[in-house]
């Protein structure tokens, strides 16, 4: 049962780093320490691919199920996959934020 996990965590993680290489264009983003705070970068895909899977695997699939690693390794994908959805509606959230700020000023400005 614990080999199921970490082949969930390894999955996840790979699926999210996988990820993370793709919507940057090829490139890795370091974590960064900010004046604001910390910036994870590549690791923070890692970890949220990481725990969607693992916890996909023990909260949604039956254990009649675990046994078919082919249904398990796709889950997992899924899994991370879903977790970068998240994260990228995060950052799309942000920027509206930060393009509404803008036109805010600009009207104040005019």
């Amino acid at each position: 049962m614990v080999q199921l996990y970490v082949l969930a965590l390894v999955i996840g993680g790979v699926t999210g780093l996988i990820f993370h290489i793709l919507f940057n264009k090829g490139t890795i983003m370091l974590p960064v320490k900010r004046k604001k705070g910390f910036f994870l970068g590549f690791l923070a895909d890692i970890l949220f691919g990481a725990t969607a899977a693992a916890l996909f695997v023990s909260l949604f699939i039956p254990e009649n199920m675990l046994k078919d690693m082919r249904m398990v390794i796709g889950y997992c994908i899924l899994a991370g996959l879903s977790s970068q959805s998240f994260l990228l509606s995060r950052a799309l959230n942000t920027e509206r934020e930060r393009v509404a700020s803008l036109h805010n000023i600009s009207k104040q400005i005019v």
